[in-house]
């Protein structure tokens, strides 16, 4: 008796405990921020790896200067062996307003190694604006954190 007792509070509990936790389904603004950051986790993955296909797929085609966007990326993904790019979700402000495009303010950090074991290290802050349709990047704010400055390169 004893047993079928605890048999039977272990199952209610944890049937009560799963549906306390239960999440309801994003909406609105906290659906956009999840997507942003998806977005921007994307992103980086593509940089990471140097696949100059999947990035770009995230980069819109009103986005200024486009095209020298890719080639210089290219020049970058051969240049670099290995690339370490990270966004510092934490210190993240996502603005989501009724009309017009997101935008995203954040840390970012980035290592590029080249074959011959020199590391380049960059960060900064930026502002990422992107379209709320499609979750893609029209534009940037401040200095672009995926294409090296000339003052970083040492």
């Amino acid at each position: 008796m004893l047993r079928k007792s605890l048999v039977l509070f272990t199952a209610l509990f944890l049937l009560a405990a799963s549906t306390a936790c239960s999440k309801k389904p994003l909406t609105g603004a906290a659906l956009q921020g999840e997507s942003t950051l998806s977005m921007l986790r994307a992103l980086s993955d593509a940089y990471e790896t140097k696949n100059t296909a999947a990035f770009m797929s995230r980069i819109d085609e009103r986005f200024k200067d486009r095209d020298s966007l890719e080639k210089e990326l290219e020049r970058i993904f051969k240049s670099y062996q290995a690339i370490s790019f990270s966004v510092q979700p934490l210190k993240m402000l996502v603005v989501v307003e009724q009309r017009g495009p997101i935008r995203t303010t954040f840390n970012w950090h980035g290592e590029w190694q080249t074959a011959g074991g020199r590391t380049v290290k960059d960060g900064g802050r930026v502002t990422f604006e992107l379209d709320p349709a499609t979750n893609r990047l029209i534009a940037i704010d401040g200095r672009n954190p995926f294409l090296l400055q000339k003052s970083a390169v040492k």
